[in-house]
């Protein structure tokens, strides 16, 4: 409400912005708002394509590590592989013992060539002795390699995994050695995976790949780190669902998730999320710039343009203003009609006939003003004294009766109670019985004139009949009943007066079952006393002379509802008052 009211008091200039703005910023905000959701949804799909291709990469990392897996059996079963091993495992310092060990190593070696990642590839034969080839040749240390090999002696030949020996960087992946025929062990292998080059061999096939990678094995272990990676504290416990965005030493980064069966690790890349979502970045915020930029050009045309609208209208404000202040000779622009064109030049000419008319009504009414004066006089010498009234009326009753008009008689002196009532004294207070009279005279003289469409009931109890009311107070409450509930109503209307005593107060209730207000037309009535359609007492006026007679505290209400009807709540003190109130 309070809205509206500021929005009504703005001028047409200010309103024409105020819309355009408006206008501008709703559309600015939807469409942003769109495009916010847009986003939202491709970025949803970025990150679980991320997700995906971490996948495909983690994929492509276990296919490198499953043909490693093929070369230790292949190891195993090629050629005389199982007689060289066995031989290598006797206590005898034969010839044929020396020719089966550089047969070995050289099928050692050319293992440790198959792929460029596999730093070395060692042999432990059942005695614990170490045949080691490789590029990159390390010693195991004794608490490792023994962990090692009592994993391995728990299995049943397939291939392990191992986290790297400590101050060493590669992982091992081992199995046990069991001949084909007997299914007896004959020794180990353990081949050392360098993780560095095992992933820069993966991405130079995979160019789509981003982030650096974190592996981790099934008891939280780390396999591996990127080296570009900053140095922090990560837990995978940490991470929920398959992707998330954290914090890492002041940066942000989106961490993705991937596991695989065959190794039962966890894959874990970490990209910079500025690197993904910068783009996007900037085109949001071009994307804002533009709605700026069109916000100010469409708010620079609105002003123009609603000068251009609002200028004239401005300088005919300015001539009313003029007549307002009784300068009627205006001398800036000829009182004529301009040509037919929009809506402000028919307002002009609306103006220039307003004003010509004005010039004449002045002329007439200085003439007029001296006939009312004389018709003033005439009807003050010519007053009536109201008793010769009362008793002419009267005397209209007593010559109905003679002549059996008994409907005009009844008229006549419930016509001639409310002169009377209304003549009595000039007191402003009357007790509540009088004005019962007054407004049951009242309702006599309606009855009759709607004919069996008015009903009426009173209750009041006997012995508040004689307290005190301001006088004239139900009789216009009950002639604004019958004028909204019954003009405006089809059928019989019924008013109803309740009288009741409360602890303190007397409450009388005026109620009626007519077409009730709308909500504006009670908002009016409770704020000025009538509605736009009144012309009797407002209601605020009864409302103001009962506070100014009994206090703030006692008044009237108005309620109503379509299609219920309408109540009026009056509160008078229950105590007797005296004679002398002034209103």
């Amino acid at each position: 409400m309070n809205i509206k009211r500021f929005y009504n008091t703005l001028s047409i200039k200010k309103k024409l912005i105020s819309i355009l703005l408006v206008f501008v910023i709703s559309v600015s905000t939807i469409s942003f708002s769109a495009i916010q959701v847009v986003y939202h949804i491709y970025d949803k799909q970025l990150l679980n394509n991320t997700s995906k291709m971490l996948n495909v990469y983690t994929t492509a990392l276990e296919n490198e590590l499953r043909k490693v897996e093929k070369h230790t059996f292949s190891f195993l079963m090629e050629g005389s592989t199982q007689d060289n091993l066995q031989q290598m495992n006797t206590d005898s310092s034969s010839y044929e013992r020396y020719v089966a060990t550089n047969e070995m190593r050289s099928k050692l070696l050319s293992l440790s060539q198959a792929e460029p990642y596999i730093s070395s590839v060692s042999y432990l034969n059942t005695k614990g002795v170490e045949y080691t080839v490789g590029n990159s040749v390390t010693v195991f240390k004794g608490n490792y390699l023994e962990m090692v090999m009592n994993k391995l002696d728990n299995t049943q030949g397939e291939i392990s995994w191992f986290k790297p020996m400590e101050g060493d960087s590669s992982f091992l992946v081992a199995r046990k050695l069991r001949s084909v025929e007997q299914l007896k062990p004959i020794g180990y292998i353990l081949i050392r995976i360098d993780p560095e080059r095992l992933v820069r061999w993966v991405s130079s096939t995979w160019p789509d790949a981003r982030g650096e990678l974190l592996i981790f094995n099934e008891n939280n272990q780390k396999i591996y780190k990127d080296p570009l990676l900053p140095e922090q504290q990560f837990s995978p416990d940490d991470l929920v669902g398959s992707y998330d965005i954290r914090n890492i030493e002041g940066n942000k980064y989106l961490i993705t998730k991937g596991y695989s069966g065959y190794t039962s690790w966890s894959y874990y890349t970490v990209v910079p999320y500025e690197s993904i979502f910068n783009s996007i970045s900037i085109t949001r915020l071009i994307l804002l710039l533009t709605f700026i930029v069109l916000m100010f050009i469409l708010c620079v045309v609105g002003m123009k343009l609603s000068n251009h609208i609002t200028a004239p209208i401005i300088k005919l404000s300015n001539r009313m203003k003029k007549i307002d202040k009784k300068e009627f000779e205006i001398t800036e622009f000829p009182l004529e009609k301009q040509p037919d064109g929009d809506e402000v030049a028919k307002l002009n000419n609306d103006f220039v006939f307003m004003v010509n008319k004005i010039r004449t009504l002045i002329k007439e009414n200085y003439i007029k003003q001296l006939l009312i004066k004389e018709a003033e006089l005439k009807a003050l010498q010519a007053q009536i004294n109201p008793h010769f009234l009362y008793n002419t009326l009267n005397f209209i009753n007593w010559e109905a009766k003679l002549s059996k008009q008994h409907k005009i008689a009844t008229m006549v002196k419930a016509l001639g109670a409310m002169l009377r009532s209304a003549t009595k004294n000039s007191n402003h207070v009357t007790t509540i019985g009088e004005e019962l009279k007054l407004v049951d005279a009242y309702i006599t003289i309606l009855k009759y004139r709607y004919e069996g469409r008015l009903e009426f009931d009173c209750e009041c109890p006997e012995h508040l009949k004689d307290k005190y009311i301001i006088k004239m107070c139900l009789q216009p409450i009950v002639e604004n009943s019958i004028k909204y509930g019954l003009e405006q109503k089809a059928g019989t209307c019924r008013i109803n007066i309740k009288i009741e005593s409360k602890e303190d107060f007397i409450e009388i209730i005026i109620s009626d079952n007519g077409p009730g207000l709308s909500k504006s037309e009670l908002e009016k009535v409770q704020t000025d006393g009538q509605s736009s359609s009144s012309t009797g007492i407002g209601l605020k006026n009864i409302d103001k002379r009962m506070k100014l007679s009994f206090g703030n505290q006692y008044g009237l209400t108005v309620h109503s509802k379509e299609p219920i009807g309408t109540s009026v709540a009056l509160k008078i003190p229950l105590k007797e008052v005296s004679d002398n109130h002034e209103v």
